[in-house]
């Protein structure tokens, strides 16, 4: 009997990089198993870049996705693979707070790219990550080169007129292209001195491209100015 569970077990591939399309997940549910599984094909200690892209049609249609965005708990597992420099997770439909992102980009102290949900803005309102959330990040991943997260700009508590004296010393000069998401920029001066004070040799600042603009009329929205 041990011989034949062994037998049956998944063979795990030594695999450094690996890219996947996603194109047949009825919705959030199947979307974690998929993501899930990924520990029982790709050996954790090999694999250092993963990126899982959502081709599923129909994805331009919002209310395909809208009730269903991805939370935190589907990317537990992938907390195994501790080696990761990338992880492309940029066109998933994703939901998280400050507290979800640090503990998992915790377990990737290597990490040098880093994109989540940010492909899209999908129009509705979700869990993004804050300037303390965005801090954090930097604070725990100093070879960071490229970070795409949903900024949430919004939260009173969390404007830079009050938080910037908490991120004195937090530099990352290796940071030269900051993707936001969907992130409004209504105080352009108070956040542009507290990001280049972050990341001074930040190059680009990218906004998510509004879906409902790209399904008719396939016009990049981008309401960040560009520097």
């Amino acid at each position: 009997m041990r011989l034949a569970s062994r037998f049956l077990t998944p063979l795990k591939i030594s695999a450094r990089s690996v890219q996947l399309e996603i194109k047949t997940a009825l919705n959030a549910v199947h979307l974690d198993h998929l993501l899930s599984s990924l520990t029982e094909h790709f050996k954790p200690n090999v694999l250092e870049s993963l990126d899982v892209q959502d081709s599923r049609p129909g994805r331009a249609e919002f209310h395909n996705y809208a009730l269903s965005p991805l939370t935190a708990s589907a990317f537990q597992r992938l907390r195994a693979f501790t080696g990761l420099t990338r992880l492309n997770l940029g066109s998933m439909y994703i939901s998280i707070t400050d507290d979800e992102v640090l503990g998992l980009i915790s377990t990737w102290p290597q990490i040098e790219e880093f994109y989540l949900g940010t492909t899209w803005d999908w129009g509705a309102l979700r869990f993004g990550v804050t300037f303390r959330g965005l801090g954090g990040i930097l604070e725990r991943c100093p070879n960071l080169r490229l970070l795409r997260v949903n900024l949430d700009t919004s939260a009173p508590h969390d404007l830079p007129v009050y938080v910037d004296h908490r991120y004195i010393g937090i530099t990352r000069e290796k940071v030269t292209f900051l993707g936001v998401g969907y992130a409004e920029c209504n105080v352009v001066e108070a956040i542009g001195n507290l990001l280049g004070a972050m990341c001074p040799n930040l190059r680009q600042i990218d906004r998510a491209c509004l879906l409902s603009l790209v399904h008719e009329s396939d016009v990049f929205y981008d309401k960040w100015p560009k520097r």
